[in-house]
């Protein structure tokens, strides 16, 4: 046997995939199960966690079900890359995004309820941190990297051409108040921006709505481009430059005019 033909038979042997699983406990847990795994077999893995526990074989499984839930949410959370610290981060792990995000889905569809209560408190909890930020000197905090991740996933398990549902209004109200509350001082910070941007239009796309927040929040970051000797073009009384001057209260020593923004978010 050739030494190629015992790598194949290793990786295989390496990829089976056993029929019975134990609930995992943690997340850390979960991650053992489906680290080292190819996508297909992430998902075999969690269809299989599912169904050796189905309500339909115990009923004391709904509990056990309902901990994967949150296991999944949380894993979405930690497979963020790591946020400051030097050097570059770690790229984004897709295939385990695709993977948990898929195994979401199918239980969204089983226990919509317990599903529904679970992302109502996720965006009640961003919701609250928005309002408590004023308080702090930095002001607002945007999400985090996981959250943002999590807040990608939400339009797909719900639908948000609702006019009223109980998840998606509250998730396009959660994005509509980061854009109006949080600074922006600095790419970082203004990437986050563009990202909930995008999402708040593409929720508002789907039924039909328009996005206030999205078009004032973008006009201030284009004005952040404006050249120095055409930034007084831009009236007093235009809805950038009023989104400039709050994102100004947050910093201290902070120009307000948008070449001083635009300098800010450089430095």
């Amino acid at each position: 046997m050739s030494e190629e033909e015992r790598a194949a038979r290793a990786t295989a042997a390496a990829e089976e995939v056993p029929f019975t699983f134990t609930m995992p406990e943690d997340v850390e847990g979960l991650a053992a199960l489906l680290t080292g795994h190819s996508v297909t077999n992430q998902r075999l893995i969690l269809e299989r966690l599912m169904a050796c526990h189905t309500v339909a074989l115990d009923p004391q499984n709904k509990h056990k079900l309902e901990v994967l839930y949150r296991l999944l949410m949380e894993r979405i959370n930690t497979l963020s890359p790591e946020e400051g610290g030097g050097g570059a981060p770690a790229p984004l792990d897709h295939d385990a995004v695709d993977a948990t995000s898929w195994a979401l889905y199918k239980m969204t569809r089983i226990m919509p309820g317990f599903a529904k209560k679970e992302w109502q408190t996720f965006l009640g909890v961003l919701q609250e941190d928005v309002a408590n930020g004023f308080n702090a000197a930095g002001g607002p905090a945007w999400p985090t990297g996981g959250d943002l991740l999590l807040l990608q996933t939400l339009p797909s398990l719900f639908p948000c051409s609702d006019f009223l549902h109980p998840v998606t209004t509250p998730y396009v109200l959660t994005l509509s108040q980061h854009l109006s509350c949080c600074p922006v001082r600095s790419l970082g910070e203004a990437s986050k921006s563009l990202l909930v941007i995008a999402l708040l239009v593409s929720a508002a796309a789907e039924g039909g709505r328009l996005a206030p927040e999205a078009v004032t929040s973008i006009s201030a970051l284009l004005a952040t481009a404006i050249p120095k000797k055409v930034s007084t073009s831009l009236r007093s009384t235009h809805p950038a430059r009023a989104m400039l001057e709050q994102w100004a209260l947050f910093r201290e020593d902070c120009d307000t005019s948008p070449e001083g923004l635009l300098a800010n978010l450089k430095g």
